[in-house]
């Protein structure tokens, strides 16, 4: 998650507002694990460019 991360910012120029991942497993000290409540508050409060994501991820921008 974390190169993915650093390579949009530094190398293809995105600024990256959030970068959260949504397994515990996957979590790091710079990118936190969000249950799906906490991260469905953050898509919806805001209005993004771009936002990558899952399947259901993309579904909920959608509505």
């Amino acid at each position: 998650m974390s190169g993915i991360r650093d390579f949009l910012k530094d190398e293809a120029g995105f600024n990256i507002s959030y970068a959260w991942c949504t397994s515990p497993d996957m979590k790091t000290d710079t990118i936190p694990f969000y249950k799906e409540n906490q991260w469905e508050e953050i898509i919806k409060k805001e209005n993004y460019q771009i936002l990558m994501g899952n399947a259901v991820t993309l579904s909920l921008c959608k509505s």
